[in-house]
């Protein structure tokens, strides 16, 4: 009997170790940033304030793997901005499939995703 307490005491502290170094490691590659830049390597480009009305909304998937650290998709920025004469509000959300790809891909096998929308306004 003692024998079964002492091996199941090894196994729960081995699983609170695994489960620790998972922890560390899914808030350690959170800590990662990503850039969008102008495709305008002579110019930048406007973004317009919140107030503004905007015409044209496109919609962008972006997928991840490690919890959001890795982008596996390249998006090129001339699709997101594609002219130097309009403003655009960008903004990235989580859509309900978002969030259900999220949620089962995130604790199986880390694979994340999110919408990046880019509205285009007239200046």
């Amino acid at each position: 009997m003692f024998e079964t307490y002492k091996s199941s005491t090894k196994k729960c502290i081995l699983l609170g170790r695994i489960l620790f170094l998972v922890l560390i490691f899914s808030f350690v590659s959170n800590c990662v940033t990503h850039q969008f830049q102008s495709p305008y390597s002579e110019d930048g480009i406007l973004l317009a304030g919140w107030e503004k009305q905007c015409e044209t909304e496109r919609s962008f998937t972006q997928w991840y793997l490690f919890w959001g650290s890795y982008p596996i998709n390249k998006i090129d920025e001339k699709e997101f901005f594609p002219s130097k004469a309009k403003s655009y509000k960008f903004s990235i959300k989580t859509t309900w499939l978002d969030g259900v790809i999220t949620t089962l891909g995130g604790s199986t096998i880390s694979l994340t995703r999110k919408t990046l929308v880019i509205s285009e306004c007239t200046n």
